[in-house]
């Protein structure tokens, strides 16, 4: 779900932070003179007054040779529809059944991934109805499986932190007055102390959007 937001110009401008961020986690530009239009864009966008960013998303992979779902919910600060950052939760949506060893056997297990992230997006394209934008999160949580054991009780084990950094682009085209659908697609690097965590959640990822422009629509309904 997209932002409820407010727009007017400010003072304020945090870019070394920005600056930082996009450095590390998004892309290294080629072109000097792409790179300096890139951080003058974000410049301009933090001359605005924020608006309230605030998403419900999900991310497909193939993990564990299955179809899995990552969903997630951020909320963040909108800057002039290009610039956002924020934090955000995701976790995944269906448990992943593999076998783990306990006390010397073989056992049927499910597995779970939740995470916490700080994240930026920077909308590079805008002429309607397309736009196109980047995105990077990076942030960390926790994998562990859940087994029965021979008493039939429920146990937790192999519990481990993960760290992890996704970026990824997208595309969005506006169907109707109030809604908009997009894909995109990026990667997921994970570093783990969990070996199942470490060889299944790097991999490919895939975006799918449903987008509902809720400031539109409240505005409209306002004003009526």
């Amino acid at each position: 779900m997209e932002s409820i937001k407010l727009n007017k110009t400010i003072k304020g401008k945090p870019l070394p932070l920005c600056k930082g961020f996009f450095v590390v986690l998004l892309f290294v530009t080629a072109s000097t003179s792409a790179y300096a239009q890139f951080f003058d864009s974000i410049e301009t966008s933090l001359t605005y007054k924020p608006r309230l960013d605030l998403k419900i998303e999900s991310r497909n992979s193939f993990f564990a040779n299955e179809w899995a779902i990552i969903s997630g919910a951020r909320v963040g600060l909108d800057y002039n529809k290009t610039f956002k950052l924020g934090v955000g939760y995701s976790w995944l949506r269906k448990e992943i059944q593999h076998a783990i060893i306990i006390d010397d056997r073989s056992v049927n297990a499910d597995y779970f991934f939740h995470y916490g992230v700080f994240y930026a997006e920077y909308t590079f394209y805008k002429e309607k109805p397309f736009s196109m934008s980047i995105y990077a999160s990076v942030g960390g949580g926790r994998s562990w499986d859940r087994y029965i054991d021979i008493n039939g009780e429920r146990q937790t084990a192999n519990s481990s932190f993960v760290f992890v950094y996704e970026p990824y682009m997208t595309g969005m085209v506006d169907v109707l007055k109030y809604f908009s659908v997009g894909a995109g697609m990026g990667f997921r690097l994970v570093a783990s102390g969990s070996e199942f965590s470490r060889k299944r959640l790097n991999t490919l990822i895939y975006v799918f959007k449903l987008q509902i422009k809720l400031p539109e629509l409240l505005d409209d309904t306002i004003r009526r």
